[in-house]
């Protein structure tokens, strides 16, 4: 797939899309966190914007497993957070999916583009 869809974006601007997120590693230790919800607000190969009540840390060293549905597929996706916007109810993250080629991203990549091309004829 070229370099020019990697960080082809889809944005929920309906309804975002709902998902999950635990804490998978922290400092390079595997962990077992409870469950977190969140409400992905756009969405791409290299990463995604979500909302969500809990207050988690803008660092490399804590790494997230977010699982979520979208065109009827299920991902599985490791992250970061890179950035975090406190909001009246919660807060609005950024979270970076490394630059592993895996069949997840691939699929991922396939599907924000399917999403897109959807919303386009959807225009029409």
């Amino acid at each position: 797939m070229p370099d020019s869809r990697k960080n082809l974006r889809y944005y929920f601007e309906i309804q975002p899309l709902h998902g999950t997120f635990f804490i998978y590693q922290m400092d390079s230790v595997t962990v077992n966190s409870a469950e977190g919800s969140m409400a992905i607000y756009d969405l791409s190969g290299g990463g995604m914007r979500f909302f969500s009540r809990l207050n988690l840390p803008v660092t490399d060293r804590v790494l997230l497993t977010f699982s979520f549905r979208a065109l009827y597929k299920h991902f599985t996706l490791h992250g970061c957070i890179k950035r975090k916007e406190k909001q009246s109810e919660g807060y609005m993250y950024g979270a970076f999916f490394p630059d592993e080629v895996n069949d997840q991203k691939n699929e991922l990549v396939w599907t924000v583009h399917q999403l897109n091309l959807a919303h386009k004829e959807r225009q029409n």
